[in-house]
């Protein structure tokens, strides 16, 4: 049985998408994963382990070991909550209208801000960021 995919979940998807590398990144600077990082590399008791294993230390990082659960659990919070809140925003007609009504107001508030950032629940997007996610949301016309 096949099921036609709705505009909340395409939009979602499509979010999730371009979520994805930049929550990499930012997991990949969080102080809590630097000094993990750090403390796998200088700890003496913990080097003879991890060798073991063949792991080199000065280049090991726990995002590039761990990064694979990134997307399962971006989709996960996408179709769950992400679609939850859509439907209570949109129809399932106007929720992608509305999503590039959200980035073009971005886009003009951009300029306006200090450093030419906005800042989206703790997450600083710059214009690049922002044409990069209005594209990921035109590509579902």
């Amino acid at each position: 049985m096949v099921t036609q995919v709705d505009n909340y979940n395409r939009l979602a998807l499509a979010v999730a998408s371009w979520v994805k590398p930049r929550a990499i990144a930012l997991v990949s600077q969080h102080t809590f994963v630097t000094s993990l990082n750090e403390s796998l590399r200088n700890s003496n008791s913990l080097r003879t382990f991890v060798n073991m294993f063949g792991l080199d230390l000065r280049n090991y990082s726990v995002v590039d070991e761990l990064g694979f659960l990134i997307e399962p659990l971006l989709n996960r919070l996408t179709s769950t909550y992400l679609v939850e809140t859509l439907q209570k925003l949109a129809s399932n007609e106007e929720v992608i209208p509305m999503a590039k009504e959200i980035v073009t107001a971005a886009l003009q508030a951009v300029p306006n801000k200090p450093g030419q950032r906005i800042n989206v629940f703790g997450i600083m997007l710059d214009t690049n960021d922002l044409k990069s996610l209005q594209d990921t949301i035109n590509q579902l016309d």
